[in-house]
């Protein structure tokens, strides 16, 4: 058996994505009324990070969301698959680093 503890003095593993996507969590809404994109961040994020230890602690703040929208994992499953094939595409206007897609090669800044 393996342990997640890092030996001492070093510190926490974490995902390469986790303060990106503690961003993308953080700005969930707390009531059961989350955005079209809400519901596709919460999906992605949740099959990310299922069973990541070093991260438990999004898959805690994902799972706490879909919660608070009156939601368990089927039924969003089942709510971005109707999504999807409705034929919803996020919105271009969209800015590339929320998204959480591409590399922002083709952005100017």
């Amino acid at each position: 058996m393996t342990t997640t503890t890092p030996p001492p003095g070093r510190p926490k593993p974490v995902a390469p994505l986790h303060q990106q996507d503690w961003e993308i969590i953080k700005a969930f809404p707390t009531d059961a009324n989350p955005s079209h994109q809400n519901l596709i961040d919460a999906a992605r994020l949740l099959l990310r990070y299922e069973g990541a230890q070093a991260s438990a602690d999004l898959y805690e703040l994902i799972t706490s969301a879909i919660a608070a929208w009156g939601l368990d994992r089927e039924s969003l499953f089942a709510r971005t698959r109707a999504l999807w094939n409705s034929g919803w595409q996020p919105s271009i206007t969209a800015e590339p680093q929320a998204s959480g897609v591409g590399s922002g090669a083709d952005v100017e800044g």
